[in-house]
C-alpha cells in the first residue's frame, strides 16, 4: 500500500496464511485471536491473547494512545469503531509495532478514542468549511455543461 501511495512499484510477495477476523493462531502456550481493526488502513489487524491479556496492535495504536495516522485506504470513522472495540477487551499490556510497550492499556485506549473523536470532528469542520457539496455541484454541472440550478 505504501508503494502505491508513493507511486512506486511494490516488491512481489506471496501470502502464506490468510488471516480473517476471529482466526485463532495457536502458538503453544499462546492463542492469538486475529481482530480486524480498520482505520489506519483498511486491512489493519491486531492480535489478542486473552489468557495472558496481551494485545499486539502493530500500527493501529501506539503507547500513550498515539494514533498512527489514516492512510489512503483507512477511515477515521472505522478507526473510532476499532478503538472502541479494543477498549472493550481485558488487556494488561499493549505491544505496538513501534515504540515502547504500554503498561496502561485502558488509559491509552481511552486517549486514542478521544484523539480519534477529535480527528473526526476536525475533519467534519474542514469539510463544512470547504462546502464540498457546492463545489461538487459546480464541477458536476460544468462537466456536463448544464446551467447551475437556481436557489
Amino acid at each position: 500500500m505504501m508503494s502505491k501511495y508513493f507511486d512506486r512499484l511494490a516488491k512481489p510477495f506471496q501470502v502464506d496464511i490468510c488471516l480473517d477476523g476471529e482466526t485463532i493462531i495457536e502458538l503453544g502456550n499462546y492463542r492469538l485471536t486475529v481482530l480486524h481493526t480498520p482505520g489506519h488502513t483498511s486491512g489493519c489487524i491486531c492480535l489478542y491473547e486473552p489468557d495472558h491479556k496481551l494485545l499486539f496492535t502493530g500500527d493501529t495504536v501506539l503507547s500513550e494512545g498515539i494514533l498512527s495516522g489514516v492512510f489512503p485506504s483507512g477511515s477515521i470513522s472505522d478507526y473510532l469503531m476499532s478503538m472502541q472495540r479494543l477498549h472493550c477487551l481485558v488487556v494488561d499490556e499493549i505491544y505496538p509495532g513501534h515504540g515502547r510497550v504500554s503498561q496502561n492499556p485502558r488509559e491509552d485506549l481511552e486517549r486514542a478514542i478521544g484523539e480519534t473523536r477529535l480527528l473526526l470532528e476536525e475533519s467534519k469542520l474542514l469539510f463544512e468549511a470547504l462546502d464540498t457539496k457546492a463545489t461538487f455541484e459546480r464541477l458536476f454541472y460544468s462537466w456536463r455543461k448544464f446551467p447551475l440550478p437556481r436557489g
